[in-house]
């Protein structure tokens, strides 16, 4: 699915406590997928590799444009859960309903 060197990459990713984000911002200028492509969210969910969310806004109308969706296509390549940030610097895992 995802070749053998991008999985060992990928589990080095979750393993050092990254995050991929998952942006709304292509969407929003008119591209048929997100950041990142949907095969590649994939890889990263296999390797459970955490998510978060973001709109990439530029302005106040865009900030969590089309969030809903994103969770939802989030959750059809695989991933149940999603990671909300804190000012403490700390994570909390959430469900992706």
């Amino acid at each position: 699915m995802c070749g053998r060197a991008a999985g060992i990459a990928f589990a080095c990713l979750a393993q050092a406590g990254r995050r991929i984000e998952v942006s709304t911002a292509a969407p929003r200028k008119g591209l048929d997928d997100y950041y990142p492509s949907t095969g590649l969210l994939r890889c990263f969910a296999h390797a459970e590799v955490p998510i978060t969310f973001g709109s990439d806004a530029h302005r106040a109308c865009d900030i969590c444009w089309n969030i809903r969706e994103a969770q939802a296509h989030a959750y059809d390549c695989g991933y149940r859960t999603y990671d909300i940030p804190h000012p403490t610097g700390e994570w909390e895992s959430t469900p992706l309903d």
